[in-house]
């Protein structure tokens, strides 16, 4: 299992996968707005997506947050 955390603060715009779709490596998972930019969270590592911890238009507070896991 791999978690896909947070980078730093800022807010989902946009969520590309669902629970149980498949990804490859560096496959954008979501986009995350900080600082008035986008920025693309990519995959860690190629599998499936078995848990989404974040919704479009959520607030992320901190780093490190644990966004998705993929086994």
């Amino acid at each position: 299992m791999v978690a896909l955390e947070s980078p730093m603060p800022g807010r989902i715009i946009r969520i590309n996968v669902k629970v149980g779709d498949s990804v490859n490596e560096n496959d954008v998972i979501a986009v995350m707005e900080a600082m008035k930019m986008e920025m693309d969270l990519l995959a860690p590592a190629s599998g499936i997506i078995k848990e989404l911890n974040m919704s479009e238009n959520q607030a992320i507070t901190k780093s490190g947050v644990v966004l998705a896991v993929i086994e």
